[in-house]
């Protein structure tokens, strides 16, 4: 089964003049992006694995239990993760 393909606008975002844009301060910014992510109701968590080849596959899940069960299968396979829920992010690097 062939993947959909989800459009973006970068294009529109690149060849827009500064005069759309509020200028912001970095702390600012890091502040209202990095510390205060939201995911979307309809998703429990996100998770991103790195397979022993340093490709990333990114997972998301709307259930607790089939985001248990992915992470059982990444550990066992010992791949390095990421997860991300409302609460927090945690990097999951396996012992080498």
């Amino acid at each position: 089964m062939k993947r959909r393909y989800y459009p973006n606008n970068w294009k529109q975002y690149k060849d827009s003049e500064d005069k759309f844009f509020k200028p912001i301060a970095y702390n600012e910014f890091m502040s209202w992006k990095i510390d205060g992510w939201e995911l979307p109701n309809s998703v429990t968590c996100i998770i991103r694995s790195e397979d022993k080849h340093g490709k990333i596959k990114e997972h998301s899940y709307q259930t607790q239990g089939h985001a248990t069960r992915k992470i059982e299968q990444l550990v066992k396979e010992r791949q390095n993760f990421v997860i991300c829920d409302n609460d927090s992010i945690s990097d999951m690097r396996q012992p080498t």
